[in-house]
């Protein structure tokens, strides 16, 4: 496995018109709100997935073009990966992506026990291809359902900020046990008030918000000036 250099992308800075929404805008849920949500998570996204099916998102089909990493990890074009999808949902990202690369396995694993089995309801579901199986990140042990070191590809699409940032670092060394040493991390864009991680980004500040169907947001804010993260993982032999 190629060597791959380490890179993190900064926080956007925010022009002052934002800066000064920022300071208005200072309502913050309560205590017991933000206990309810967490309590009642996976309540809440299992009736997400209830009401919604499988229809509520759009397939993926830009994680190859945008995750170049898929391919620039390899040594030879046709070599074979593994990757680790979680929060798959079910399976808008993970089925394309297996469909475009036929030398891609892929372990899956959603926090919501409906996602799941809407993926392996799908018909395009194939066990030699994909394992897909229920998880919380911040309390089940990944290595229950993928081999020590064995994945090249972790991607969190839209998932850490469905973390308290107090289990954030479980997720992490969840995650990191499954990882072979040149393994990297994807993580896309969220929004206007987002950045993008990876292993040896700077640390955050969060507030706590949740949409509609009470699934909670950890909206990412401002960048830190120490890297948490890399107290969290080991050393990397990555140059």
């Amino acid at each position: 496995m190629t060597s791959l250099p380490r890179k993190g992308l900064q926080a956007r800075v925010l022009s002052s018109e934002e800066e000064e929404k920022l300071k208005r805008d200072q309502t913050l849920v309560s205590d017991f709100k933000q206990h309810k949500l967490e309590q009642e998570a996976q309540k809440n996204w299992d009736l997400f997935y209830k009401r919604n099916s499988t229809n509520f998102f759009k397939d993926r089909h830009w994680t190859t073009r945008e995750f170049e990493e898929l391919r620039s990890c390899r040594e030879f074009e046709d070599q074979k990966l593994t990757i680790l999808e979680a929060g798959c949902g079910v399976g808008n990202c993970l089925f394309p992506l297996l469909e475009e690369d036929p030398n891609i396995f892929a372990y899956a694993c959603d926090f919501s026990p409906r996602a799941v089995e809407y993926v392996k309801q799908n018909p395009l579901y194939d066990t030699g291809r994909c394992k897909v199986f229920q998880c919380d990140l911040t309390k089940d042990d990944l290595l229950d359902h993928v081999p020590p070191g064995s994945v090249d590809v972790v991607m969190l699409i839209f998932v850490l900020s469905a973390v308290h940032p107090e289990k954030m670092h479980l997720v992490l060394e969840n995650i990191y046990k499954c990882h072979g040493c040149s393994s990297e991390l994807c993580q896309p864009d969220k929004d206007d008030f987002a950045v993008t991680w990876d292993p040896w980004s700077p640390a955050i500040r969060v507030l706590l918000c949740h949409s509609g169907w009470s699934a909670v947001a950890w909206m990412w804010l401002t960048a830190a000036s120490t890297s948490w993260a890399q107290a969290i993982l080991p050393p990397q032999p990555l140059k």
